[in-house]
Order: C-alpha cells, then structure tokens, then sequence
C-alpha cells in the first residue's frame, strides 16, 4: 500500500463519485481521483485533444489514400506517414479509452 500510496482497499458494487475505473489483468480496479482531478476540466481536455488527433488523421489517411501522392513521394515519405498515422491512431485510441472511462463515472 505504501509503494501505490494508497490508504486501503475496499470491494465495492458500483463506482462512487469521483472515482475512475480500470481493467488490469482481469481485475477492476476503482482509483478515486475527485478531490485532486477537476473530472470535468480532464474529460474537456481529452475531448479536445481526440478531436485534434481525428483532424491530424484524417489529413494523413488523405494523403496516403491519393494516388498522387503515393506516386510522387519518396517510399521513406510513404513510411513516414503511415508510421505517423499508426502512432497517432494508437495515440487517439488510449486517449478514447480514458476519456470513456471519464464518460463512465
């Protein structure tokens, strides 16, 4: 408990308020976090930063889906972008689970 810093653990049916939920290893595990996170500013602040992302992707999904493009630019370009467009996707999709996780309390 000192190494999580946490000051116990309780079972409990459904997450209280001000509290977040997740899935590791199989287990649940509910992490109150309202008195020191403002949930609404966090989950403000995710919905942002997701919608930034959907922009940039969708930008690169555009240019990778152009024959042009794919045509003219260099194969190390070509790389570059999916590579680009695999990390920002990753990126979104953790982002998504913790702002749905937000959403969820």
């Amino acid at each position: 408990m000192r190494l999580a810093r946490v000051e116990g653990f309780e079972p409990v049916v459904r997450v209280p308020a001000g509290g977040i939920q997740a899935i590791v290893d199989g287990a649940t595990l509910i992490l109150r976090v309202g008195a020191v996170v403002d949930l609404p500013r966090e989950k403000a602040r995710l919905g942002k930063e997701i919608g930034r992302l959907d922009s940039e992707l969708a930008k690169i999904t555009a240019k990778l889906a152009n024959p042009g493009f794919l045509a003219k630019a260099r194969t190390e370009v070509v790389e570059e972008q999916r590579e680009r467009e695999a990390d920002m996707a990753r990126d979104r999709d953790r982002l998504k689970a913790a702002y749905d996780r937000l959403a969820a309390t």
